[in-house]
C-alpha cells in the first residue's frame, strides 16, 4: 500500500504545488491536497504532513493550523522550502524543529530527498528513522517570529512608550541578550485586545507559564503596549536564573480565555512548570478555536553569564 501524505501550503503556492504533488505521485507516493485548511480527520488519515514552505505559508493561519492538526495526531512533519525566505527569522524556527528539504534550485534532488525521508519515517521499508519532535517545538513553529516581545531594566520601566520603545530590538540588526542575575520588566505590543497566554522555556530545559502568574494574574491584554509584571502584583520583576543559552518566548493571544488554571498556590513559586500534557491541552483549545480569534508570536534571546 503506498504512503500517504498530506500537502498543507498557502493559497499562492497552489500551482507550484500541485506540479510537488505529481512528482510524488510518480513516485508512488499518495498526496491529498486542497486549498484552505484541511479537516483534522484528513491530517490523521495521512501518515505524513508535507509542508511547502514559503513567506506565504510562514504567514498562513491555514498552514499553522494544519500543522497543529498533525502535531497532536503525532504525525511526522515534512518541511520542503520551495522558495528563499524573505522571513528569515521565521523560517528559523522551523529550520531548527524539523529536517527541512531544499526544492529551491528545483534540479530534482529535493524530491530524492523527499521520498527518502517518507521511507525514513516508516511509510517504506528501511532501516533510518527521522526522530519526532516535542510539542513544544511544534507550537514555538506554528507562531510567526516577532520582535513584539522585549525586555528592559525593572528599574527603568515607567510604562510610558517613550521609555519602553528604545529597549525595543531590531533583529535585522542585532541579536538581544540577558544577563544571569539581572532583574528585568517586559513589554509585549500586541496588535489585537484579549488573553495572553505568555510561555517562557529557559536554556536549562524548563517550561514556565508567565502569564498567567503572581507578576500577571490577569490575562487581559490590550492593543498596543503591554508592560509586565503587572502593576499590582505579588512580583515586581522577572529574574533571570538558570544557565546560560538560548530563551525562548512564545505568546498566544484569543479573542476569549482559554481556561487554564495555571497560578501556583503560592508566590513564592511565581510561575508553574509545565509538562508535556499542558501542552497538549494548549493545542487542544486552540484547534478548538475559530482560526481568527487566536493568534501566536514568538521571540528568542541569549543568555549569558
Amino acid at each position: 500500500m503506498p504512503p500517504k501524505v498530506l500537502l498543507s501550503h498557502s493559497h499562492r503556492d497552489s500551482r507550484r504545488c500541485f506540479e510537488v504533488a505529481e512528482q510524488l505521485r510518480r513516485r508512488d507516493v499518495e498526496v491529498w491536497q486542497g486549498d484552505g485548511p484541511a479537516e483534522e480527520h484528513a491530517v490523521n488519515g495521512c501518515d505524513a504532513l508535507v509542508v511547502a514552505c514559503s513567506d506565504g505559508a510562514m504567514q498562513s493561519v491555514d498552514v499553522r493550523r494544519d500543522v497543529m492538526f498533525a502535531i497532536m495526531n503525532d504525525r511526522p512533519v515534512l518541511p520542503v522550502l520551495i522558495e528563499t525566505p524573505s522571513l528569515k527569522d521565521q523560517f528559523e524556527y522551523w529550520r531548527e524543529r524539523w529536517q527541512v528539504i531544499d526544492a529551491t534550485a528545483d534540479d530534482g534532488k529535493w524530491l530524492d530527498e523527499l521520498v527518502s525521508a517518507i521511507a525514513s519515517i516508516g511509510l517504506i521499508p528501511t532501516t533510518a528513522a527521522l526522530p519526532r519532535r516535542r510539542p513544544l517545538a511544534g507550537l514555538q513553529a506554528l507562531a510567526r517570529f516577532s520582535d513584539q516581545i522585549w525586555t528592559m531594566p525593572f528599574d527603568r520601566m515607567d510604562r510610558d512608550p517613550a521609555s519602553a520603545l528604545p529597549w525595543r530590538v531590531d533583529f535585522r540588526q542585532a541579536r538581544p541578550t540577558l544577563r544571569l542575575g539581572s532583574r528585568l520588566g517586559m513589554v509585549i505590543e500586541s496588535d489585537r485586545a484579549g488573553h495572553l497566554l505568555l510561555l517562557d522555556d529557559g536554556p536549562e530545559g524548563r517550561l514556565y507559564c508567565q502569564v498567567p502568574s503572581w507578576s500577571a494574574p490577569d490575562t487581559k491584554i490590550r492593543a498596543g503596549l503591554n508592560y509586565y509584571p503587572q502593576i499590582g502584583a505579588s512580583v515586581d520583576s522577572f529574574l533571570i536564573s538558570g544557565e546560560p543559552g538560548r530563551e525562548q518566548m512564545l505568546a498566544i493571544i484569543t479573542d476569549r480565555p482559554l481556561g487554564l488554571d495555571w497560578m501556583t498556590p503560592n508566590p513564592r513559586w511565581p510561575a508553574k512548570i509545565l509538562h508535556n500534557y499542558d501542552l497538549w491541552d494548549i493545542a487542544q483549545r486552540l484547534v478548538a478555536l475559530p482560526p481568527h480569534e487566536w493568534d501566536a508570536f514568538a521571540t528568542w534571546c541569549e543568555v549569558l553569564s
